[in-house]
């Protein structure tokens, strides 16, 4: 037995002569091939979308249940297709009836299993029907002639007109006829002695059971039975599929049709033959060729599925799916049978699948997504799709493979990696630390040691600017860590990115240039961050213009107003562009500049730009490139706008002075220099170590009335009530105290989103008097 291409076996289907129909286990149609559709009058696939085997008006509701029970059925019936749009069973263009002769049997994929759906054959008997009406007819109108006994000679030449007529039919007819009346044979037709082999004299010879002659030894007695039992009912068209054999002993297949007529004014039998040996012939070729297809479905060792595509090009149904995706998504065959395929994907991946099949037909097929089973376990997996033709039409075929190992493998790989580079990482941190603590110490000592005051104070400036440098050092370090929370504040972007720009290239041999926008928009930033941020990004075109060349500024308002590949929100950004002129990026390393740790030079750690991303990301923009070999990059930074400068300055109202301020840090270094850096500002600075101090002093403070004006509070405490749990208690006494919140993590959301804990303003450590000044100028003006 050859083996036949999924091609091959559904060209066979769909060119078969004979209208054949396939329905899956709850009768659903699922393929018709092209002589049921032109029988039916269906144009378009989708006319018989939803089309139901047990829905079909003209289906006899006996033969109905026959089919539930998964019993063959073979009957004969007038197809009227005013009913079929009555009850809405399916689109047709045709209009009338027409008979048609049914067989449908179950069928199942393997043996000794559950029954997978119907095959159904169609052949139009209409032509056989109104051959016999008028046999009916020519016989009636001989009846009538032969009553009317006054015009005998015209109505003997009326019968001899219609006897020619009968004949004419009869003899051209492709099918084979036999009249048996009272048992004996008195009509038959050059067709059938072509069918059966036998001479017209030995047919005229027959008795009744003569006929079983060409009936297949093997089948007689079966067909005796059931030919003999039907015979009973009269005027049913009784109809069967039998082995014959010729009178030389060739087998072949005939179907057999008979009924009752009047003959020549008595009643008779009318035997139609059909040799489907052909017919039978293509059915044994089709099932093995599904059977081939099946198996070599099977074999492959991936999980396969073919499904239709939609108008739009997205999946519609499943056609077929092998073993080993049943068995991998935990669904029986036919569970997966005439669903869509995306309901088996993952509900967050279906649009992502959705634009996978949009762009299939001139893009990758290829993508990595996630697959349910019928237990809802999620599997990762990697997806491959083809569009193949098939009949008129282009389905897809997808196959998937499971990556979950993979994918554990490559985050063991990648976890190493970050290892590596954490450790490389830790070693740069270190050794930039040490250096700055030497610096601080140094000069630390040499102050000690110094009488001379001048002195003394350029080497406590240097200390000052060593631990500054160490403070960027953290909050980088912060940035990068926890994604560096913002503590925006309004600010003029045109003036303080044209100083944080200049301010970098100062004592460079860069010619800087800049095209501001006078009308620009303001933006809520947090000033250090976006101060770091522009520095990297200046650093970079430094290198890359290899310290001289050319630096370009522009700033500009733009309105973004739909989904846009930058992934910004709807709405108005303020777009910083800084382009150098250097040699451009290299296509191959342009994706992974924001990579951590990736870097070009052997003496840096990686972590400019990623951290400069982050930090637009975190105001809610973001940063993109656009770069070209020989001539330069540039870089835009996106930031949201804000609200007007001056109106939102001119708002802040200032109504007092404070005065006493409470202060409370478990580090007594750290307290003694608050203390005094308050003192030199001017107030009358108290201190406490932690909260429960910190409520005794208050109330003490009230009871005297002398109350503090402001107090300042560390989050973190070792030992006793911590900085938020002392601003809730102090809350419980006065729901009018006024705190601002410090602490040494610039990314604890406390300090973040101060404002909804309670508290009036924040001060991130390390810090400078200025910025102790300002802080507390803000909360008095905030009063």
């Amino acid at each position: 037995m050859s083996i036949l291409s999924e091609e091959e076996y559904r060209l066979l289907f769909s060119e078969s002569p004979v209208g054949l129909l396939i329905f899956n286990a709850e009768g659903v149609l699922i393929e018709a091939n092209h002589r049921v559709r032109k029988l039916l009058g269906f144009t378009k696939p989708s006319q018989f979308k939803d089309v139901v085997l047990f829905n079909d008006p003209n289906i006899p509701e006996p033969y109905k249940n026959q089919l539930r029970e998964k019993k063959e059925v073979h009957f004969s019936a007038e197809y009227d297709f005013d009913k079929v749009r009555n009850h809405d069973f399916f689109n047709t263009a045709r209009t009338g009836s027409i008979y048609l002769d049914f067989h449908i049997y179950p069928f199942s994929l393997r043996k000794n299993s559950t029954v997978n759906g119907y095959l159904a054959q169609i052949l139009d008997s209409t032509k056989y029907r109104i051959l016999s009406e008028e046999l009916q007819h020519f016989q009636n109108e001989t009846q009538n002639m032969k009553a009317k006994f006054q015009i005998f000679q015209l109505a003997q030449s009326k019968q001899e007109e219609s006897d020619e007529i009968f004949h004419s039919v009869c003899e051209k007819s492709p099918v084979g006829m036999m009249v048996v009346q009272n048992g004996e044979v008195v009509y038959i037709n050059d067709r059938l002695t072509e069918i059966i082999g036998y001479t017209p004299e030995e047919i005229y010879n027959w008795k009744i059971d003569d006929g079983l002659k060409i009936v297949h030894p093997d089948d007689r007695e079966k067909f005796r039975e059931k030919y003999y039992r039907q015979f009973d009912h009269n005027n049913v068209i009784m109809k069967n599929q039998i082995r014959g054999i010729k009178i030389n002993g060739d087998i072949f297949w005939m179907e057999l049709t008979s009924r009752e007529i009047t003959f020549r004014d008595r009643f008779a039998t009318l035997l139609n033959y059909v040799d489907i040996t052909e017919i039978k012939k293509k059915e044994h070729t089709l099932r093995e060729s599904v059977e081939s297809y099946r198996i070599l479905f099977n074999k492959f060792s991936e999980p396969l599925i073919v499904h239709s595509l939609d108008k739009n090009n997205q999946p519609k149904k499943i056609l077929d799916v092998n073993v080993v995706a049943a068995e991998m998504l935990e669904y029986e065959l036919d569970e997966l049978i005439g669903i869509n395929p995306v309901h088996l994907f993952k509900k967050n991946q279906r649009k992502k699948l959705s634009n996978f099949y949009k762009e299939l037909a001139h893009s990758t097929n290829l993508i990595q997504t996630i697959i349910l089973t019928k237990t809802e376990i999620e599997i990762p997996v990697e997806l491959r799709a083809t569009l193949i033709p098939l009949r008129g039409r282009i389905v897809s075929m997808i196959y998937f493979q499971n990556i979950e190992e993979r994918q554990r493998k490559e985050a063991e790989y990648q976890r190493s990696e970050k290892l590596e580079s954490i450790g490389t990482l830790a070693g740069s941190i270190a050794h930039d630390f040490n250096n700055l603590l030497t610096s601080i110490l140094g000069n630390v000592n040499l102050a000690k040691m110094e009488s001379d005051i001048d002195i003394l104070k350029s080497h406590l400036i240097e200390a000052e600017d060593s631990i500054l440098r160490a403070r960027k050092l953290t909050n980088k370090l912060l940035c990068f860590a926890k994604g560096g929370v913002p503590l925006k504040e309004l600010t003029d972007i045109s003036e303080f990115v044209r100083y944080a720009v200049t301010e970098k290239l100062i004592g460079s041999n860069i010619i800087y240039k800049d095209d501001v926008d006078p009308r620009v928009w303001n933006a809520e930033i947090d000033k250090d961050q976006v101060i770091q941020m522009l520095e990297n990004i200046v650093e970079n075109a430094q290198e890359a213009s290899r310290y001289r060349g050319n630096i370009h500024l522009k700033l500009e308002n733009i309105t973004i107003k739909h989904k846009n590949t930058r992934h910004l929100k709807p709405g108005k950004y303020v777009k910083i562009s800084l382009t150098d002129s250097g040699k451009g990026i290299q296509s191959e390393i342009l994706s992974r500049i924001f990579d951590p740790f990736f870097t070009t030079k052997e003496d840096k750690l990686g972590l400019g730009l990623p951290v400069s991303l982050s930090i637009a990301e975190n105001h809610g923009g973001t940063i993109d490139v656009d770069t070209e070999l020989g001539k330069g990059s540039t870089f835009h930074i996106y930031l949201p706008a804000s609200g007007n400068f001056e109106e939102e300055k001119a708002s802040e109202i200032s109504s007092r002075k404070f005065q006493r301020i409470l202060v409370m840090d478990d580090d007594p270094v750290i307290l003694s220099i608050i203390v005094k850096l308050l003192s030199k500002l001017g107030y009358q600075a108290h201190q406490a170590v932690n909260g429960q101090e910190v409520l005794e002093k208050f109330k003490q403070a009230r009871i005297i009335n002398k109350p503090y004006d402001l107090i300042i509070l560390d989050l973190n405490i070792i030992d006793g009530m911590n900085g938020l749990e002392t601003m809730e208690a102090l809350k419980r006494i006065d729901n009018t105290v006024k705190v601002i919140v410090s602490s040494g993590y610039s990314s604890d959301p406390v300090l973040s989103n101060y404002e909804e804990y309670g508290f009036i303003g924040r001060i991130p450590k390390p810090y400078l008097i200025e910025d102790l000044k300002e802080v507390i100028k803000a909360a008095e003006q905030g009063n």
